[in-house]
């Protein structure tokens, strides 16, 4: 997913971090209590439903993982040198929220279904 209203959300509060090239970036297991959109750069996803997934600048790693879950259920590396920005969850509902109130719920719901039906096609 691509964070098209990143600069709407005032920036100087906002965490840059810097991975080097094979560095892991998110870990299976770590709250989600953090987005992390690559400013540049990219990484790949392995994850038991995505496994090679790419990210590139502007994508949020790992979004329905970041909705629907408490914890992290993948890892997600730099493939090349990664600056990302990290954004809290309250974050991400402003600016979901901007578009509509029923953004946030919304979002949550589709991913927390999306999850549970890519869970049940793993385990089949």
């Amino acid at each position: 997913m691509k964070a098209f209203d990143i600069m709407l959300l005032d920036q100087t509060r906002l965490t840059r971090q810097h991975f080097a090239k094979g560095e892991r970036i998110l870990s299976a297991g770590q709250p989600t209590d953090r987005a992390v959109i690559i400013e540049s750069g990219s990484a790949k996803q392995s994850s038991p439903w995505f496994d090679g997934k790419k990210y590139s600048s502007g994508d949020i790693i790992n979004f329905i993982e970041f909705l629907a879950l408490e914890h992290y259920q993948s890892n997600a590396t730099a493939s090349h040198p990664v600056v990302a920005l990290i954004f809290s969850r309250a974050d991400i509902k402003e600016m979901l929220d901007r578009n509509h109130n029923l953004t946030w719920p919304l979002s949550c719901m589709l991913a927390i279904d999306a999850t549970k039906r890519h869970s049940s096609q793993v385990s089949s």
